[in-house]
């Protein structure tokens, strides 16, 4: 068995756990976020905890536990690396969660304790600081994925072969989570939970949403995969479509800087190792 702990906090209300964590000195901050501490707490709802600690016997990342019989995630964040991004010093060591993650978590949480004032320093900066720039390279591979996916899976549809069929089956578990996340990275639209996507398209776009919740209920094949295939067509349409079926397309690096006509020369470049 790997080792877990039975949970000491299962019956403890929130507030003194909290407590709890604030009296011991490797705790430098507490942010809640999510529905947590908020009007959106629900039932259903888990508690979702972001842990500033200023030593640890190792990194860590995550812990799941159970805080007054709710679910409740905990996230670690190393003190250095909350400095890093406020850029009171330079990131020592490896960057865990990076900035985009800390900024997101910082904007929207609510802090319950603040050792050093770090963590009022880091949200202040994480609220005035501009959205990230749209990754260009990132958002032609997201097109890229979710047509070359389709070309593949076009293919093994028409197979006739139950191999391939429940291969495809297979495939289109992450293909349509392909599609949903895709969805708001090719729109530009900032990084959200499942929940908060959900709720954005409830408001802004309810024919997806209805279109990816019927795909996802459909039990026959045929049916789920022509509904995926329409699906994808929606999800790429703001970054150039859908490909054509005679169409060769090529995926450069996207990593590093990109290029706007990186896509074009990867093409020419193909062309000439053709002769």
């Amino acid at each position: 068995m790997r080792p877990t702990l039975p949970t000491p906090t299962a019956g403890r209300p929130l507030a003194e756990v909290i407590a709890r964590l604030a009296r011991h000195d490797a705790v430098d901050g507490l942010l809640l976020i999510g529905s947590t501490g908020r009007e959106l707490l629900n039932p259903a709802s888990d508690y979702d905890l972001v842990l500033v600690l200023n030593r640890a016997p190792l990194p860590l990342r995550v812990a799941l536990t159970y805080i007054d019989g709710r679910l409740a995630d905990i996230i670690f964040v190393d003190a250095a690396e909350l400095a890093a991004f406020t850029g009171d010093q330079p990131a020592a060591g490896s960057v865990v969660w990076g900035e985009a993650a800390l900024a997101r978590w910082l904007r929207g949480g609510t802090i319950a304790y603040d050792n050093t004032g770090r963590l009022a320093t880091a949200q202040a900066a994480a609220r005035t600081r501009p959205p990230e720039p749209t990754d260009e390279g990132g958002r032609f591979s997201a097109w890229f994925s979710i047509n070359y996916n389709l070309r593949q899976n076009l293919r093994m549809a028409a197979s006739g072969d139950e191999t391939y069929l429940t291969a495809l089956d297979i495939r289109l578990l992450y293909c349509l989570s392909d599609c949903w996340w895709h969805y708001f990275l090719l729109r530009g639209l900032p990084e959200r939970g499942e929940k908060a996507q959900v709720r954005y398209l409830e408001a802004h776009d309810p024919p997806y949403l209805a279109l990816f919740r019927r795909c996802l209920a459909e039990g026959n094949r045929e049916r789920r995969f022509a509904l995926y295939r329409e699906l994808a067509g929606l999800t790429v349409a703001p970054a150039g479509g859908l490909w054509a079926d005679d169409a060769t397309s090529v995926l450069p690096e996207t990593s590093g800087a990109w290029s706007p006509d990186a896509p074009a020369r990867a093409l020419a470049f193909w062309e000439e190792l053709l002769g």
